[in-house]
């Protein structure tokens, strides 16, 4: 088996990863099985926050399902932006000095422009991670995801809209926690998660509780936890108080 799981607000929780979370990763890849985290965050991002947390994991597929990497935290596979249609975000959203934008190569990431932020949605602290400078990272032409936020959770909402509006069909947007992120066109967590078939055998779980997880939440009949929007649950196969629960019975399901 394969179980996949959003990070933040799912495995994380209030900058934490609980004992029991943490012993029934363990014990269900001591049994064979694949474990791994799906992401908005970069590689670069989460990486050394795992090791620092002493989870072990099988693969991570960051960036909204743009980037892969393996058990390791190497890439091993990633799609990424258009130059024009990365160009065209920056500048749309760099039009107001209020609005924070920043950019990943997959690994790194950087901002490069950092507004004037006065709502604060995202309760998750990144731990053990250094940014870069995001204008090096558009220099090198490997643009892999961008994450943005107005000034206020109202002007970011109305941002989303209008982004998905003059980049339909070039670039995915994905609003989640009050930040929108952006990645190539056909690109979020369930066409990530797709990918493991290439690498992995095995049946496929997934688990999240925000609305980046909805597609694939949607696709693979996946789960949720008690804590999420009624949206999400809705859609949900089943709906868990934590991963410790989830694992146990998807295991008891299999025998």
């Amino acid at each position: 088996m394969i179980l996949a799981s959003d990070y933040d607000g799912t495995l994380k929780i209030n900058n934490v990863i609980s004992d029991s979370d943490r012993q029934a990763i363990e014990q269900f890849r001591s049994q064979g099985n694949k474990f791994g985290i799906v992401t908005g965050r970069s590689i670069g991002m989460i990486r050394n926050e795992l090791k620092l947390m002493q989870l072990n994991y099988d693969f991570i597929i960051g960036g909204n399902g743009a980037v892969i990497a393996d058990e390791n935290g190497q890439v091993i596979r990633q799609n990424n932006i258009e130059l024009e249609d990365a160009m065209q975000l920056i500048n749309y959203v760099c039009h107001d000095k209020n609005n924070m934008i920043g950019v990943s190569n997959g690994v790194e990431f950087g901002n490069i422009q950092d507004g004037c932020i006065n709502e604060e949605h995202n309760t998750n602290d990144l731990i053990e991670t250094e940014m870069v400078n995001g204008y090096d990272i558009i220099c090198s032409n490997k643009i892999n995801s961008f994450y943005f936020k107005a000034e206020t959770l109202y002007k970011t909402k109305q941002m989303y809209e209008v982004c998905k509006e003059m980049l339909k069909g070039r670039v995915n947007f994905h609003f989640n926690n009050g930040i929108i992120d952006a990645t190539a066109y056909d690109i979020d967590k369930k066409t990530g998660v797709l990918k493991l078939k290439e690498l992995f055998d095995g049946d496929i779980h997934v688990i999240g509780d925000g609305y980046n997880d909805l597609p694939m939440i949607e696709y693979f009949g996946g789960y949720t936890l008690t804590h999420a929007d009624e949206v999400i649950k809705e859609k949900a196969s089943q709906v868990f108080d934590n991963i410790a629960q989830c694992i146990q019975t998807i295991q008891i399901n299999k025998k």
